[in-house]
Protein backbone atom coordinates (compact mmCIF):
# COMPACT_ATOMS: atom_id res chain seq x y z
CA UNK A 1 0.00 0.00 0.00
CA UNK A 2 1.35 3.32 -0.96
CA UNK A 3 1.83 6.34 1.55
CA UNK A 4 -0.55 8.56 -0.54
CA UNK A 5 -4.07 7.73 -1.33
CA UNK A 6 -7.25 9.28 -2.00
CA UNK A 7 -10.61 7.61 -0.64
CA UNK A 8 -14.19 8.31 0.00
CA UNK A 9 -13.58 9.44 3.48
CA UNK A 10 -10.68 11.40 2.67
CA UNK A 11 -13.11 13.16 0.31
CA UNK A 12 -15.51 13.92 3.13
CA UNK A 13 -12.95 14.94 5.41
CA UNK A 14 -11.66 17.65 2.93
CA UNK A 15 -15.37 18.72 2.34
CA UNK A 16 -16.07 19.28 5.84
CA UNK A 17 -12.55 21.06 6.62
CA UNK A 18 -13.55 23.13 3.75
CA UNK A 19 -16.82 24.03 4.90
CA UNK A 20 -15.13 24.87 8.69
CA UNK A 21 -12.19 27.11 6.85
CA UNK A 22 -14.90 28.84 4.68
CA UNK A 23 -17.15 29.86 7.58
CA UNK A 24 -14.61 31.48 9.35
CA UNK A 25 -12.72 32.93 6.26
CA UNK A 26 -16.32 35.02 5.41
CA UNK A 27 -16.88 35.72 8.92
CA UNK A 28 -13.17 37.50 9.00
CA UNK A 29 -13.83 39.26 5.66
CA UNK A 30 -16.64 41.35 7.16
CA UNK A 31 -14.25 42.09 9.96
CA UNK A 32 -12.75 45.32 9.06
CA UNK A 33 -10.57 45.69 12.49
CA UNK A 34 -8.95 42.07 11.49
CA UNK A 35 -7.96 42.77 7.54
CA UNK A 36 -6.69 46.19 8.87
CA UNK A 37 -4.49 44.68 11.49
CA UNK A 38 -3.57 41.71 9.92
CA UNK A 39 -3.59 42.50 5.85
CA UNK A 40 -5.58 40.65 3.63
CA UNK A 41 -2.84 38.94 2.22
CA UNK A 42 -3.43 36.35 5.54
CA UNK A 43 -6.78 36.26 4.21
CA UNK A 44 -6.26 35.23 1.17
CA UNK A 45 -3.94 32.66 1.94
CA UNK A 46 -6.54 31.09 4.10
CA UNK A 47 -8.35 31.37 1.29
CA UNK A 48 -5.60 29.38 -0.81
CA UNK A 49 -5.31 26.51 1.40
CA UNK A 50 -8.83 25.75 2.21
CA UNK A 51 -9.32 25.48 -1.59
CA UNK A 52 -5.67 23.22 -1.94
CA UNK A 53 -7.11 20.94 1.16
CA UNK A 54 -10.68 20.88 -0.91
CA UNK A 55 -8.80 19.73 -4.18
CA UNK A 56 -6.02 17.23 -3.23
CA UNK A 57 -7.92 15.03 -0.64
CA UNK A 58 -5.22 12.97 0.25
CA UNK A 59 -5.29 10.32 2.58
CA UNK A 60 -2.02 9.73 4.38
CA UNK A 61 -1.14 6.04 5.26
CA UNK A 62 -0.33 7.09 8.95
CA UNK A 63 -3.24 10.04 9.47
CA UNK A 64 -5.45 9.69 12.89
CA UNK A 65 -8.92 7.93 12.36
CA UNK A 66 -11.19 10.17 14.27
CA UNK A 67 -14.50 7.20 14.18
CA UNK A 68 -17.77 8.04 12.35
CA UNK A 69 -18.86 4.77 12.88
CA UNK A 70 -22.29 6.06 14.24
CA UNK A 71 -22.84 8.89 11.61
CA UNK A 72 -21.60 5.79 8.98
CA UNK A 73 -24.33 3.44 10.17
CA UNK A 74 -26.92 5.71 10.10
CA UNK A 75 -26.09 6.97 6.65
CA UNK A 76 -24.98 4.19 4.97
CA UNK A 77 -28.36 2.58 4.35
CA UNK A 78 -29.61 5.55 3.11
CA UNK A 79 -27.41 5.98 0.44
CA UNK A 80 -27.01 1.99 -0.18
CA UNK A 81 -31.00 1.94 -1.04
CA UNK A 82 -32.09 0.50 -4.25
CA UNK A 83 -33.87 2.58 -6.49
CA UNK A 84 -34.55 1.03 -10.00
CA UNK A 85 -32.48 -1.05 -12.55
CA UNK A 86 -30.27 -1.89 -9.48
CA UNK A 87 -28.96 1.75 -9.51
CA UNK A 88 -28.33 2.89 -5.67
CA UNK A 89 -29.24 6.40 -4.41
CA UNK A 90 -25.55 6.86 -4.07
CA UNK A 91 -25.30 6.04 -7.64
CA UNK A 92 -27.93 8.72 -8.33
CA UNK A 93 -26.34 11.15 -6.55
CA UNK A 94 -23.24 10.64 -8.01
CA UNK A 95 -25.10 11.45 -11.71
CA UNK A 96 -26.80 14.21 -10.68
CA UNK A 97 -23.09 15.66 -9.27
CA UNK A 98 -21.66 14.97 -12.88
CA UNK A 99 -24.48 16.21 -14.61
CA UNK A 100 -24.56 19.76 -12.47
CA UNK A 101 -20.99 19.86 -12.94
CA UNK A 102 -20.91 19.79 -16.80
CA UNK A 103 -24.45 22.31 -16.76
CA UNK A 104 -23.10 25.04 -14.49
CA UNK A 105 -19.40 24.81 -16.50
CA UNK A 106 -21.20 25.65 -19.64
CA UNK A 107 -23.51 27.82 -18.24
CA UNK A 108 -20.74 29.71 -16.16
CA UNK A 109 -18.60 29.65 -19.82
CA UNK A 110 -21.94 30.85 -22.07
CA UNK A 111 -22.31 33.76 -19.18
CA UNK A 112 -18.64 35.00 -19.39
CA UNK A 113 -18.11 34.70 -22.80
CA UNK A 114 -21.33 36.60 -23.59
CA UNK A 115 -20.19 39.48 -21.28
CA UNK A 116 -16.65 39.60 -23.12
CA UNK A 117 -18.46 39.82 -26.14
CA UNK A 118 -20.42 42.72 -25.52
CA UNK A 119 -17.94 44.90 -23.92
CA UNK A 120 -16.16 43.95 -26.84
CA UNK A 121 -19.06 45.30 -28.78
CA UNK A 122 -19.36 48.99 -27.64
CA UNK A 123 -18.82 51.77 -29.72
CA UNK A 124 -15.71 53.72 -28.47
CA UNK A 125 -15.41 57.55 -28.22
CA UNK A 126 -12.17 59.41 -27.71
CA UNK A 127 -11.09 60.89 -24.61
CA UNK A 128 -7.63 62.56 -24.54
CA UNK A 129 -7.61 62.89 -21.24
CA UNK A 130 -7.25 58.76 -21.37
CA UNK A 131 -5.15 58.86 -24.33
CA UNK A 132 -2.40 60.96 -22.95
CA UNK A 133 -2.54 58.72 -19.97
CA UNK A 134 -1.95 55.77 -21.82
CA UNK A 135 1.27 56.64 -23.59
CA UNK A 136 3.00 56.39 -19.95
CA UNK A 137 2.53 52.35 -19.96
CA UNK A 138 4.02 51.60 -22.94
CA UNK A 139 5.78 48.68 -21.36
CA UNK A 140 2.18 46.86 -20.95
CA UNK A 141 -0.29 46.27 -24.20
CA UNK A 142 -3.40 48.19 -23.25
CA UNK A 143 -6.80 47.86 -25.45
CA UNK A 144 -9.12 50.40 -24.07
CA UNK A 145 -12.47 51.66 -25.07
CA UNK A 146 -14.53 54.59 -23.74
CA UNK A 147 -18.41 54.12 -23.94
CA UNK A 148 -21.20 56.19 -22.60
CA UNK A 149 -22.58 52.58 -22.29
CA UNK A 150 -20.68 51.39 -19.20
CA UNK A 151 -21.30 52.34 -15.64
CA UNK A 152 -18.10 51.63 -13.80
CA UNK A 153 -14.44 51.14 -14.65
CA UNK A 154 -13.65 47.17 -15.78
CA UNK A 155 -10.78 45.01 -16.98
CA UNK A 156 -10.03 41.99 -17.79
CA UNK A 157 -7.52 40.05 -19.25
CA UNK A 158 -4.01 37.93 -19.37
CA UNK A 159 -0.79 39.80 -20.78
CA UNK A 160 -2.63 42.36 -22.51
CA UNK A 161 -5.12 44.77 -20.48
CA UNK A 162 -8.66 44.63 -21.53
CA UNK A 163 -10.03 48.40 -20.36
CA UNK A 164 -13.51 49.51 -20.63
CA UNK A 165 -14.21 52.94 -19.06
CA UNK A 166 -17.25 54.99 -18.79
CA UNK A 167 -17.30 58.56 -20.31
CA UNK A 168 -17.20 60.61 -16.02
CA UNK A 169 -16.07 63.80 -16.06
CA UNK A 170 -12.85 63.21 -14.09
CA UNK A 171 -9.61 64.69 -13.59
CA UNK A 172 -5.87 63.36 -15.04
CA UNK A 173 -5.20 62.57 -11.13
CA UNK A 174 -8.47 60.60 -11.41
CA UNK A 175 -8.08 58.95 -14.43
CA UNK A 176 -4.73 57.83 -13.42
CA UNK A 177 -6.00 55.62 -10.04
CA UNK A 178 -8.38 54.24 -12.28
CA UNK A 179 -5.88 53.17 -14.64
CA UNK A 180 -3.10 52.17 -12.14
CA UNK A 181 -6.09 50.17 -10.07
CA UNK A 182 -7.30 48.28 -13.70
CA UNK A 183 -3.57 47.41 -14.61
CA UNK A 184 -2.73 46.12 -11.21
CA UNK A 185 -5.62 43.71 -11.31
CA UNK A 186 -4.17 42.22 -14.65
CA UNK A 187 -0.51 42.10 -12.69
CA UNK A 188 -2.00 40.23 -9.97
CA UNK A 189 -3.69 38.15 -12.30
CA UNK A 190 -7.19 38.47 -10.83
CA UNK A 191 -8.81 37.21 -14.31
CA UNK A 192 -6.77 33.69 -14.03
CA UNK A 193 -7.91 33.87 -10.61
CA UNK A 194 -11.49 34.30 -11.23
CA UNK A 195 -11.78 31.22 -14.29
CA UNK A 196 -10.22 29.45 -11.35
CA UNK A 197 -13.09 30.37 -8.81
CA UNK A 198 -15.33 29.22 -11.99
CA UNK A 199 -14.16 26.03 -12.31
CA UNK A 200 -14.42 24.79 -8.89
CA UNK A 201 -17.95 26.38 -8.23
CA UNK A 202 -19.09 24.20 -11.16
CA UNK A 203 -17.57 20.83 -9.27
CA UNK A 204 -19.03 21.71 -6.25
CA UNK A 205 -22.33 23.33 -7.34
CA UNK A 206 -24.45 22.05 -5.12
CA UNK A 207 -22.71 23.63 -2.11
CA UNK A 208 -24.17 27.13 -1.03
CA UNK A 209 -20.98 28.05 0.93
CA UNK A 210 -19.21 28.12 -2.79
CA UNK A 211 -21.08 31.11 -3.88
CA UNK A 212 -20.83 33.03 -0.52
CA UNK A 213 -17.02 32.43 -0.68
CA UNK A 214 -16.43 33.40 -4.57
CA UNK A 215 -18.48 36.61 -3.58
CA UNK A 216 -16.36 37.36 -0.80
CA UNK A 217 -13.12 35.99 -3.03
CA UNK A 218 -14.06 38.83 -5.65
CA UNK A 219 -13.98 41.64 -2.95
CA UNK A 220 -10.49 39.69 -0.99
CA UNK A 221 -9.10 40.54 -4.68
CA UNK A 222 -10.48 44.16 -4.55
CA UNK A 223 -9.00 44.95 -0.95
CA UNK A 224 -5.81 43.34 -2.21
CA UNK A 225 -5.46 45.66 -5.25
CA UNK A 226 -5.87 48.73 -2.79
CA UNK A 227 -3.46 47.56 -0.27
CA UNK A 228 -0.92 46.84 -3.55
CA UNK A 229 -1.12 50.53 -4.81
CA UNK A 230 -1.15 52.53 -1.56
CA UNK A 231 2.16 50.70 -0.88
CA UNK A 232 3.26 53.69 -3.21
CA UNK A 233 1.17 56.57 -2.02
CA UNK A 234 1.77 59.12 0.16
CA UNK A 235 -0.99 60.55 2.53
CA UNK A 236 -1.97 63.09 0.62
CA UNK A 237 -2.14 60.85 -2.29
CA UNK A 238 -4.45 57.90 -0.56
CA UNK A 239 -6.80 60.78 0.20
CA UNK A 240 -6.75 61.87 -2.99
CA UNK A 241 -7.87 57.90 -4.33
CA UNK A 242 -10.41 57.57 -2.24
CA UNK A 243 -11.80 60.84 -3.08
CA UNK A 244 -12.08 59.43 -6.70
CA UNK A 245 -13.73 56.21 -5.49
CA UNK A 246 -16.76 57.75 -4.23
CA UNK A 247 -16.68 60.61 -7.52
CA UNK A 248 -16.85 56.99 -9.45
CA UNK A 249 -19.76 55.94 -7.45
CA UNK A 250 -21.82 59.26 -7.15
CA UNK A 251 -21.05 58.84 -11.31
CA UNK A 252 -22.44 55.44 -11.45
CA UNK A 253 -25.31 54.70 -13.07
CA UNK A 254 -27.21 51.57 -15.27
CA UNK A 255 -25.52 50.29 -17.78
CA UNK A 256 -26.33 47.94 -20.70
CA UNK A 257 -23.86 45.53 -19.04
CA UNK A 258 -25.87 43.11 -16.45
CA UNK A 259 -24.59 43.94 -12.93
CA UNK A 260 -25.16 40.34 -11.76
CA UNK A 261 -22.88 38.26 -14.10
CA UNK A 262 -19.52 40.18 -13.27
CA UNK A 263 -17.39 36.58 -13.32
CA UNK A 264 -14.48 37.54 -15.59
CA UNK A 265 -14.08 41.41 -15.28
CA UNK A 266 -12.98 43.30 -12.18
CA UNK A 267 -14.27 47.03 -11.33
CA UNK A 268 -12.75 49.86 -10.17
CA UNK A 269 -15.91 49.83 -7.48
CA UNK A 270 -17.62 47.04 -6.44
CA UNK A 271 -21.04 46.19 -7.59
CA UNK A 272 -22.11 45.93 -3.62
CA UNK A 273 -20.31 49.03 -3.60
CA UNK A 274 -21.03 50.74 -0.37
CA UNK A 275 -20.68 48.09 2.12
CA UNK A 276 -17.12 47.64 0.50
CA UNK A 277 -16.22 50.90 -0.62
CA UNK A 278 -17.05 51.70 3.00
CA UNK A 279 -14.99 48.81 4.19
CA UNK A 280 -11.93 50.20 1.92
CA UNK A 281 -12.24 53.55 3.02
CA UNK A 282 -11.68 52.52 7.00
CA UNK A 283 -8.66 49.27 6.07
CA UNK A 284 -6.90 52.20 4.21
CA UNK A 285 -6.87 55.14 6.80
CA UNK A 286 -5.84 52.45 9.18
CA UNK A 287 -3.11 50.92 7.58
CA UNK A 288 -0.20 51.17 9.79
CA UNK A 289 -0.83 49.76 12.62
CA UNK A 290 0.26 45.97 12.09
CA UNK A 291 2.65 43.90 13.63
CA UNK A 292 4.59 42.66 11.14
CA UNK A 293 5.74 39.66 13.84
CA UNK A 294 2.38 38.90 14.80
CA UNK A 295 1.49 38.57 10.97
CA UNK A 296 4.05 36.36 10.37
CA UNK A 297 3.32 33.88 13.80
CA UNK A 298 -0.14 34.10 11.91
CA UNK A 299 1.27 32.86 8.03
CA UNK A 300 3.18 29.88 10.08
CA UNK A 301 0.03 29.21 11.80
CA UNK A 302 -2.08 28.68 9.15
CA UNK A 303 0.50 26.56 7.08
CA UNK A 304 0.65 24.34 10.65
CA UNK A 305 -3.28 24.21 10.51
CA UNK A 306 -3.28 23.17 6.82
CA UNK A 307 -0.38 20.13 7.09
CA UNK A 308 -1.99 18.80 10.37
CA UNK A 309 -5.21 18.66 8.83
CA UNK A 310 -3.87 15.57 6.71
CA UNK A 311 -2.42 13.86 9.62
CA UNK A 312 -6.84 12.92 10.38
CA UNK A 313 -9.14 11.64 8.64
CA UNK A 314 -13.13 10.96 9.66
CA UNK A 315 -13.63 7.17 8.48
CA UNK A 316 -15.45 4.19 10.46
CA UNK A 317 -12.82 2.57 12.80
CA UNK A 318 -13.77 -1.24 11.70
CA UNK A 319 -13.95 -3.05 14.94
CA UNK A 320 -14.87 -6.96 15.97
CA UNK A 321 -15.78 -7.98 19.21
CA UNK A 322 -13.20 -10.80 19.99
CA UNK A 323 -14.35 -11.51 23.50
CA UNK A 324 -15.45 -15.14 22.33
CA UNK A 325 -12.98 -16.06 19.48
CA UNK A 326 -14.22 -19.29 17.97
CA UNK A 327 -12.13 -22.13 17.09
CA UNK A 328 -10.84 -22.43 13.23
CA UNK A 329 -8.68 -24.19 11.27
CA UNK A 330 -5.85 -22.12 9.02
CA UNK A 331 -5.02 -23.68 5.44
CA UNK A 332 -1.40 -23.17 5.23
CA UNK A 333 0.01 -25.61 2.77
CA UNK A 334 -1.93 -28.18 0.59
CA UNK A 335 -2.25 -30.72 2.80
CA UNK A 336 -1.31 -28.82 5.86
CA UNK A 337 -4.13 -27.11 8.71
CA UNK A 338 -3.49 -25.64 11.52
CA UNK A 339 -5.85 -25.66 14.38
CA UNK A 340 -6.36 -22.36 16.60
CA UNK A 341 -8.68 -22.58 19.82
CA UNK A 342 -9.73 -19.35 21.29
CA UNK A 343 -6.94 -17.19 18.93
CA UNK A 344 -4.00 -19.71 20.29
CA UNK A 345 -2.57 -22.26 17.68
CA UNK A 346 -3.38 -25.91 19.31
CA UNK A 347 -2.00 -28.26 16.61
CA UNK A 348 -1.42 -29.11 12.91
CA UNK A 349 -3.50 -31.25 11.30
CA UNK A 350 -4.12 -32.34 7.92
CA UNK A 351 -6.83 -33.25 5.34
CA UNK A 352 -7.52 -36.22 6.89
CA UNK A 353 -7.93 -35.26 10.12
CA UNK A 354 -10.02 -32.13 9.79
CA UNK A 355 -12.43 -34.46 8.44
CA UNK A 356 -12.73 -37.34 11.51
CA UNK A 357 -15.18 -36.68 13.80
CA UNK A 358 -12.85 -35.86 16.46
CA UNK A 359 -13.13 -32.26 15.46
CA UNK A 360 -16.52 -31.86 14.41
CA UNK A 361 -18.05 -30.64 17.22
CA UNK A 362 -15.53 -27.73 16.92
CA UNK A 363 -17.92 -26.54 13.54
CA UNK A 364 -14.53 -25.99 12.03
CA UNK A 365 -14.20 -24.35 8.44
CA UNK A 366 -10.84 -23.51 6.84
CA UNK A 367 -10.06 -19.41 7.04
CA UNK A 368 -9.49 -19.65 3.95
CA UNK A 369 -12.89 -21.00 2.49
CA UNK A 370 -15.29 -18.83 5.32
CA UNK A 371 -13.71 -15.74 3.67
CA UNK A 372 -13.97 -16.78 0.11
CA UNK A 373 -17.63 -17.44 0.81
CA UNK A 374 -18.20 -13.72 1.92
CA UNK A 375 -16.00 -12.79 -1.21
CA UNK A 376 -17.81 -14.97 -3.65
CA UNK A 377 -20.92 -13.31 -2.10
CA UNK A 378 -20.48 -10.22 -2.39
CA UNK A 379 -18.47 -10.08 -5.51
CA UNK A 380 -15.32 -9.05 -4.11
CA UNK A 381 -11.52 -10.12 -5.47
CA UNK A 382 -9.66 -10.80 -2.47
CA UNK A 383 -6.09 -11.15 -1.93
CA UNK A 384 -4.36 -12.31 1.80
CA UNK A 385 -0.45 -11.62 2.56
CA UNK A 386 0.85 -13.37 5.28
CA UNK A 387 3.53 -10.88 7.63
CA UNK A 388 5.74 -11.63 10.27
CA UNK A 389 5.02 -9.50 13.23
CA UNK A 390 7.25 -7.69 15.69
CA UNK A 391 6.48 -10.61 18.74
CA UNK A 392 9.91 -12.17 20.04
CA UNK A 393 7.95 -14.49 21.88
CA UNK A 394 5.84 -16.78 19.40
CA UNK A 395 5.20 -16.98 16.07
CA UNK A 396 2.94 -13.89 15.56
CA UNK A 397 2.03 -12.60 12.54
CA UNK A 398 -0.19 -10.14 10.21
CA UNK A 399 -2.75 -10.99 7.75
CA UNK A 400 -2.96 -7.84 5.64
CA UNK A 401 -6.63 -8.29 3.16
CA UNK A 402 -6.71 -6.20 0.05
CA UNK A 403 -10.63 -6.36 -1.29
CA UNK A 404 -11.11 -5.52 -4.89
CA UNK A 405 -14.76 -4.25 -5.97
CA UNK A 406 -17.35 -1.42 -5.79
CA UNK A 407 -18.51 0.70 -2.78
CA UNK A 408 -21.31 -1.38 -2.08
CA UNK A 409 -20.00 -4.69 -2.69
CA UNK A 410 -16.41 -3.83 -0.58
CA UNK A 411 -18.69 -1.98 2.32
CA UNK A 412 -21.10 -5.23 2.30
CA UNK A 413 -17.97 -7.16 2.49
CA UNK A 414 -16.39 -5.67 5.71
CA UNK A 415 -19.92 -5.55 7.61
CA UNK A 416 -19.91 -9.49 6.53
CA UNK A 417 -16.37 -10.21 7.71
CA UNK A 418 -17.19 -7.85 11.15
CA UNK A 419 -20.41 -9.26 12.01
CA UNK A 420 -19.32 -12.91 11.19
CA UNK A 421 -18.99 -14.79 14.85
CA UNK A 422 -16.96 -17.75 13.10
CA UNK A 423 -13.90 -15.44 12.60
CA UNK A 424 -14.00 -12.99 15.47
CA UNK A 425 -11.00 -10.76 13.94
CA UNK A 426 -9.87 -7.22 14.94
CA UNK A 427 -10.19 -5.47 12.30
CA UNK A 428 -7.37 -2.74 11.34
CA UNK A 429 -6.27 0.11 9.39
CA UNK A 430 -9.02 0.18 7.25
CA UNK A 431 -8.58 2.08 4.21
CA UNK A 432 -10.21 2.34 1.03
CA UNK A 433 -8.60 3.64 -2.08
CA UNK A 434 -9.78 4.05 -6.21
CA UNK A 435 -8.46 0.99 -7.86
CA UNK A 436 -5.46 0.90 -10.34
CA UNK A 437 -7.47 -0.59 -13.37
CA UNK A 438 -11.47 0.08 -14.14
CA UNK A 439 -13.76 2.03 -11.89
CA UNK A 440 -13.35 -0.59 -9.03
CA UNK A 441 -12.46 0.45 -5.57
CA UNK A 442 -9.82 -1.20 -3.16
CA UNK A 443 -10.17 -1.73 0.32
CA UNK A 444 -7.31 -3.04 2.47
CA UNK A 445 -7.43 -3.75 6.43
CA UNK A 446 -4.99 -5.58 8.79
CA UNK A 447 -5.55 -8.67 11.40
CA UNK A 448 -2.69 -8.13 13.49
CA UNK A 449 -1.22 -10.78 15.44
CA UNK A 450 -1.82 -13.61 14.75
CA UNK A 451 -0.56 -16.73 15.98
CA UNK A 452 0.43 -18.86 12.88
CA UNK A 453 3.23 -21.58 12.91
CA UNK A 454 5.84 -22.27 10.45
CA UNK A 455 4.33 -19.45 7.92
CA UNK A 456 7.18 -17.98 5.59
CA UNK A 457 7.18 -14.44 6.13
CA UNK A 458 6.97 -13.80 2.09
CA UNK A 459 4.00 -15.68 2.17
CA UNK A 460 1.32 -14.57 -0.12
CA UNK A 461 -2.25 -15.94 -1.20
CA UNK A 462 -4.59 -14.81 -4.19
CA UNK A 463 -7.94 -15.41 -4.44
CA UNK A 464 -10.50 -14.77 -7.14
CA UNK A 465 -13.92 -15.90 -5.21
Amino acid sequence: MGHLNISIFSIISSLILFNIASIIIIMKRKNTAFIAKYSINLLLLSTLLAFLRLLFPIDLYYAQIINIHKIYCFFKPFFTLQLFNNFTLYQVLLIIWLLGFFLFGFYYLFISLFEIHKLNKLESINLPVIENLISQYSNRKIIIKVSTTIDIPKVWGFRACHLYVPNFSLSSEEWKFILEHEIEHIKLHDTFIKILLLLVSAIFWWNPLMYILRKDIDQMLELRCDAKLIEHYSKQQQTYYLETLLKVLKQKRASIISNSHNYMTASFVNYSAYSLTRQRFEIILDNNHRNKKLIFCYYVLSLLLFIGSYFIILQPAETVDTTNTPTLILHVSDDQYELYVNGKFSKTLNSTDIKTPKYSKYEIETLWVRLGNHATSQGVVMQMDVIKGNSSTQDMYNLKFTATGSYISITDFISAIENDSTLGFKIEEFKMNPSSSGSDLQATFVCKDIAIKDVSQSTTTNSNF
